[in-house]
């Protein structure tokens, strides 16, 4: 975190990021690095530090959606999930819901866990055809739209 900050921090908000440390040393992935700090002192905290939005990196990202899923499943789909791997490699399988989830613009808690609660429980149920973006479909309207149609044949909704 402190490489990820001192790399995106514009050097005015090193000071108060810093604080007292004339200097910081650290590790960065196969040496030490060193970064001075223009005014070393005391500041009050701002009330929205910039150092609290530094994006983290992608990688990071899409590990932490992958376990968070994977912890989902274990707790709210335990057997299917199990089932799921007596057939196939359930990382694998995984990797494909999420990446299709990305390619939708899928990325709240509620599409994710509908996406995963429908190819767990109805195996091969999202039909390629039908269940595709339409052209100009945001994510928000075609997940609703797919949510409606997969109620529809469950029995749960409208005709």
């Amino acid at each position: 975190m402190l490489s990820r900050a001192l790399k995106h921090l514009p050097e005015d908000l090193l000071p108060a990021y810093l604080g007292p440390a004339i200097s910081v040393c650290f590790w960065q992935g196969e040496g030490w690095q060193v970064s001075a700090n223009p005014a070393p002192g005391h500041y009050a905290l701002p009330e929205d530090p910039a150092w609290l939005r530094i994006p983290a990196p992608a990688t990071q990202v899409a590990d932490t959606r992958k376990t968070n899923a994977h912890r989902y499943l274990l707790d709210q789909h335990l057997q299917a999930y199990l089932a799921l791997a007596e057939q196939q490699d359930p990382e694998a399988w995984l990797d494909e819901q999420l990446a299709l989830a990305e390619a939708w613009g899928w990325a709240a808690p509620t599409q994710l866990a509908f996406l995963f609660s429908q190819r767990l429980t109805v195996p091969g149920c999202i039909p390629a055809e039908r269940w595709q973006p339409n052209p100009d479909e945001i994510p928000a309207a075609h997940f609703e739209r797919v949510q409606q149609e997969a109620k529809f044949w469950q029995g749960d909704g409208p005709p």
